[in-house]
């Protein structure tokens, strides 16, 4: 996951480099900004609960001598970090809480495409779409 979350900073750096001129009055590139600051604020909360999950699920397989469970707990961990993936088996508080940022900042790319495109800025569009 925090390979995703560098990817994405690192585009939207570059996005923001490949438009010199955007100013204050470019408001669907603030409302993407600060879209994608919502997402990395609350992703930073879902990988800190998710965490306290993987931890507390591995100690209680160490607690029972499970090796089995151990292993689980570690796949199903490497799987979240590395693609933000959540086994159906995870609780749906913690579900909610990855699966939310990643349809709210998908949606909020989605408008900013179709502003831009609206507004003719066809390569702010295409660097949305990109990201």
């Amino acid at each position: 996951m925090k390979r995703v979350s560098a990817i994405a900073l690192g585009v939207a750096l570059l996005v923001l480099a490949a438009a010199p001129g955007r100013g204050s009055d470019d408001k669907t590139g603030d409302a993407l900004a600060k879209a994608k600051a919502k997402f990395e604020a609350d992703m930073t909360k879902a990988r800190a609960a998710a965490k306290v999950y993987f931890d507390g699920r591995e100690k209680k397989a160490r607690d029972k001598g499970d090796k089995k469970l151990v292993d689980v707990a570690k796949d199903e961990r490497k799987a979240f970090d590395d693609h933000g993936v959540l086994a159906a088996t995870g609780p749906k508080d913690l579900q909610r809480q990855v699966t939310a940022p990643r349809t709210a900042i998908e949606k909020a790319y989605t408008l900013a495409i179709k502003e831009y495109t609206k507004a003719k800025k066809d390569d702010l569009a295409a660097a949305a779409d990109q990201e």
